[in-house]
């Protein structure tokens, strides 16, 4: 082949490709044009639906007559008829006699073609193959399905034992109770039983745009099931077109009456032996109209309410019977973490303990994985309760109408902040008793005497007795079934039936004669988390005490609900052996709460003062001054420190101390009430600026900490308040809030943080004059105030009302700090007056109510929905008359909620 040759059968070739690459395009764009005339279509239908939904209404009527281009006479649906005009957009040329159309309400113009025959699956209706789901695969709901089966598989199959006896079967049932139960499952289980056909309705979307047509769909519907005989009609959400019917309102409530006329009227026109058979299901029978409850529509009523424990163990075994499963699985202990779970719920448990498998690669799921996971789904059904109060909120609009709603006496009164569970608050009392409280009916529900339980546990010392009271004083924490909470008497650690208040077990924390508990229990994956303190201090007001012996710790515990049993899972303690009488003694964690970094699985707790130092120490101390006082005692010595521990093995990963060696017990005050110098006393006394709070773990997301990193932030008794790195305890900011006046210190009992701020209580029970920041202002009493999150930098802080004294922790909801006022303090020592509750505005302190109490205010405030928890009265002779309550205030109206956490700590 010649060079010319070549080329002419090269060009050729780039011919053929650019006239092929030419006709692709061409069918390319051909099929863009044909999208585009769709989406353009699309586009139309879309706009007149808009513009139908946001017209006044429209009517259905029918075209009789064409006048001329542009008028029509329409037969609406009620009867009348018109002439009316045509939407430009409407194609005149298809208004033929017989169309459908729709009609402007207000202007009566055609604004739309309707189709002839409407049909029903169109309208979120599914004639669905109810799968092979069989009564088999149901558990918990036995009498349930018999009474189902009753009604409706019997006059199915076997009609003419209704004819023989002369009676006429039902035509259809309710099934109500709560979201989750299995109300669609057991429609869908008769309907396979059966081999029928199965219409699923989804009532809330019948209710058309177009006035009239809803009721045709009731109509359409009941055509098409009877032309698909046997079928069962399952309408779901009943209540959406069902509901009591009201003299007044909007067309789309008169649109709804009518659908209920038309569902009533098919109902009346039933054939009780037909082959079509109607469940309904709704979660609010309440609402129901009483024309649609009536016998000869729906005969039967069926409620399908939570499962019981042994119903929840069936539903259970049910959902994960085709699970892999590695190792024996006690499914009946997962069950009594389960507590108001539903069969859906269950189901959700089952699920998530497959994802934790999956987690950690591995192909099956174990006991471990069920435990974590029936505590996640349980700890996600809270969230379901406080949707309902969403219009109920505690905010700056709503707190104006805070008013009394219960009150409930107990000597001695209450301090601990309450944990809150659905409708029930749980608390101890100053008076011995562990109560579980429905905030919502003012009724207790049961409580248990926690003195008598002490009392059998053993016999108590002299010192026990004198200083060591039989009762609890910590907020409780809730698993599942179970409650833990601490005393203060003997340190035990006690497991409660949440259901009944009986005592299941007890653990022990610390063998020391006068150790206590005033730390609330933390529980996270398992674990209980709780530290000890003690009484010593107080016990060397008598000379005859040898002091001193206790050392505090902090440990983690497992509970086995099936066997009853505590078991110790690490304990770590906060000062080095050897401890006793003239060694090392003190280190106590006193409280609030601990809390728990998920992210890098460690737990934090904040560290008291010592109560003596080993000679040899303090001879060292002396020698260098105190210019290097570390170097006279080893790093195990964690007094006045932050400790981030390990969740699984106790190790340390970081510590902060952030006190020299204070060595102090509670005689030390004598000079403050000017008395001598007791023996009992240290030589060298510190400040007895110790921790009487855990600190709060503050993540970085959605907040302004600093340098956007995790974060934990703790106050200090001598007035300091901290932000730390949750990585390595590195102190990003430190800020004096308060004097440090006295032994009750400046920062006691907790702080609550938000986005951006950290609010605190400002104790000064020594009632020494400061400034406050930053305005300025001098006062000799407590104060409360917010600083930056980020800086440390004040916002406000305001004096307490009154000028009286505040031991109590904020709380926060909202716009809203809600905190407690002890009471009045004329001098050194204890509030002696009645207190109050105060509602401050979040972003300036300004006072936005204040509720007087009947006696003082110690504990924290507790929010939930429209609700407002808290006890006043604080243990015996702390107060005048010994008045002590549990009250519970409600508002009306407001925006959203959050439930406030609070704790209780040191007493000294």
């Amino acid at each position: 082949m010649s060079e010319g040759d070549a080329e002419r059968e090269h060009a050729l070739e780039q011919y053929k490709k650019t006239l092929l690459d030419s006709r692709e395009w061409e069918a390319k764009l051909k099929a863009l044009r044909l999208d585009i005339k769709g989406l353009q279509h699309d586009f139309d239908v879309s706009e007149d639906n808009i513009k139908a939904l946001q017209s006044v209404g429209q009517i259905i009527g029918e075209v009789l007559k064409q006048l001329d281009e542009e008028r029509f006479i329409v037969k609406a649906s009620s009867g009348p008829r018109y002439v009316v005009g045509c939407r430009s957009k409407v194609d005149k040329a298809k208004l033929k006699q017989g169309t459908r159309v729709a009609l402007d309400m207000t202007t009566l113009t055609i604004m739309r073609m309707l189709p002839r025959e409407v049909d029903p699956l169109v309208y979120n209706m599914s004639l669905e193959d109810p799968g092979q789901v069989s009564f088999a695969g149901i558990g918990g709901l036995n009498e349930q399905i018999r009474e189902l089966r009753e009604v409706i598989e019997l006059p199915l199959k076997n009609p003419e034992l209704f004819m023989r006896v002369g009676i006429k079967p039902p035509k259809g049932v309710l099934l109500y109770g709560p979201p989750g139960t299995g109300k669609t499952l057991l429609a869908r289980a008769v309907a396979s039983s059966l081999e029928t056909n199965f219409l699923k309705v989804v009532s809330s979307a019948i209710v058309d745009k177009y006035i009239g047509e809803s009721a045709r769909l009731i109509r359409e519907m009941f055509g098409y099931a009877k032309e698909h005989e046997p079928c069962i009609i399952f309408m779901d959400e009943i209540d959406a077109i069902g509901g009591r019917r009201f003299s007044e309102g909007t067309s789309a409530d008169r649109e709804i009456q009518r659908t209920l006329m038309e569902l009533l009227n098919q109902l009346d026109g039933f054939d009780y032996l037909g082959k079509t058979k109607i469940i309904m299901a709704t979660n609010r029978p309440d609402t129901l109209d009483p024309a649609l409850l009536r016998a000869g529509r729906l005969d039967r009523k069926i409620e399908i309410g939570l499962p019981n424990e042994a119903g929840r163990l069936e539903v259970l075994k049910i959902h994960a019977e085709a699970v892999v499963k590695e190792g024996e699985i006690d499914y009946e202990s997962v069950v009594k973490m389960s507590d108001g779970l539903n069969g859906a719920d269950l189901r959700n448990v089952v699920t998530e303990a497959g994802l934790f498998a999956i987690k950690d690669y591995r192909d099956a799921v174990n006991q471990d994985d069920f435990n974590k996971a029936v505590r996640k789904v349980a700890e996600s059904k809270k969230l379901e309760g406080k949707l309902e109060y969403q219009k109920f909120a505690i905010d700056s609009h709503s707190i104006s109408t805070l008013t009394p709603h219960c009150h409930q006496a107990f000597p001695y009164g209450v301090s601990a902040t309450p944990a809150l569970r659905g409708n029930t608050a749980y608390f101890p009392t100053w008076n011995g008793l562990l109560v579980a409280y429905d905030y919502t009916t003012c009724t207790i529900q049961w409580q248990t005497n926690i003195t008598a339980y002490l009392n059998s546990y053993k016999v108590p010392d002299r010192y026990q007795a004198a200083f060591a009271s039989p009762v609890s004083r910590t907020s409780p924490q809730l698993d599942g079934s179970t409650l833990y909470i601490g005393t203060l008497r003997y340190a035990l650690l006690l497991a409660v039936d949440v259901g009944s208040g009986k005592v299941l077990a007890n653990v022990q924390l610390n063998p020391h004669p006068l150790a206590i508990a005033t730390m609330s229990p933390t529980f996270h994956d398992g674990r209980i988390f709780i530290g000890t303190s003690s009484v010593e201090e107080a016990a060397t007001q008598d000379v005859t005490y040898a002091c001193c012996s206790f050392v505090g710790n902090f440990a983690a515990f497992t509970f086995d609900r099936r066997q009853n049993k505590f078991e110790t899972q690490w304990n770590r303690t906060m000062l080095p052996e050897p401890y006793g009488v003239g060694l090392w003694s003190g280190g106590s964690i006193w409280g609030s709460q601990p809390s728990i970094d998920e992210k890098r699985g460690q737990v934090f707790v904040a560290t008291g003062n010592v109560y003596d130092i080993p000679a040899d120490v303090q001879s060292c101390i002396d020698k260098t001054a105190n210019d290097n006082e570390t170097a006279c005692y080893p790093d195990t010595v964690w007094q006045e420190s932050v400790i981030a521990f390990d969740v699984g093995t106790g190790k340390v990963n970081w510590i902060q101390r952030l006190s020299a060696l204070d060595a102090w017990t509670l005689p030390c005050l004598a000079p403050l009430y000017g008395l001598p110098p007791q023996p009992t006393c240290p030589p060298n006394p510190g400040p007895d600026a110790d921790f009487g709070m855990a600190p709060s773990f503050i993540p970085s997301h959605g907040r302004k900490t600093p340098h956007s990193a995790d974060i934990v932030v703790v106050g200090q008794k001598n007035g300091f308040l901290y932000a730390l790195d949750a990585c390595n305890g590195t102190i990003y900011w430190s800020t004096l809030t308060g004097p440090d006046s006295s032994s009750s210190g400046a920062l006691m009992w907790g702080v609550t943080v938000d986005e951006g701020k950290v609010y605190f209580t400002a104790v000064n029970p020594g009632l020494a004059t400061w400034t406050l920041q930053p305005s300025g202002m001098n006062i000799s009493n407590s104060a409360f105030g917010a600083v930056d999150l980020a800086t440390g930098k004040f916002a406000w802080e305001v004096p307490v009302p009154n000028n009286w004294t505040s031991f109590a922790p904020p709380s926060m909801t909202e716009d809203v700090v809600l905190v407690g006022v002890s009471g009045f303090q004329g001098g050194v020592g204890n509030p002696s007056s009645k207190g109050s509750i105060v509602a401050l505005d979040k972003a300036t302190g300004t006072l936005l109510k204040q509720v007087q109490a009947e006696s003082v205010v110690y504990g924290g405030v507790a929010v939930e929905g429209q609700y407002v928890m808290y006890g006043v009265g604080y243990a015996k002779n702390f107060q005048v008359a010994d008045v002590g309550s549990f009250n519970v205030y409600q508002v009306i109206g407001g925006k959203g909620s959050v439930a406030a956490r609070g704790g209780e700590a040191d007493p000294h």
